[in-house]
C-alpha cells in the first residue's frame, strides 16, 4: 500500500480479524484510527472497550429506583 493511500472497509475487517490479541487490536486501530472514522467507527470506545474488558453488553446494569 503507498502512502497516502486508504485502505477499503474489507480490507479493514481483513486485517483485524486476523490480530490474534487485544494488544495487537489497539494497536491497529490506533494506526488506522484516521482510516477507520471515515466509515463512522468510534476507534476511542473500541479501544477503551479492549483495554477494559467492559463492552457494553457485559457491563454492569445499572439499577433503577423503584417508585412508590
Amino acid at each position: 500500500m503507498e502512502k497516502g493511500e486508504t485502505m477499503d472497509k474489507q480490507s479493514h475487517y481483513e486485517n483485524f480479524q486476523s490480530l490474534t490479541n487485544d494488544q495487537d487490536r489497539i494497536s491497529y486501530l490506533n494506526l488506522h484510527k484516521g482510516s477507520l472514522s471515515q466509515y463512522n467507527i468510534n476507534t476511542d470506545n473500541l479501544i477503551k472497550c479492549y483495554t477494559t474488558g467492559l463492552w457494553p453488553w457485559n457491563r454492569p446494569k445499572e439499577e433503577l429506583p423503584l417508585s412508590s
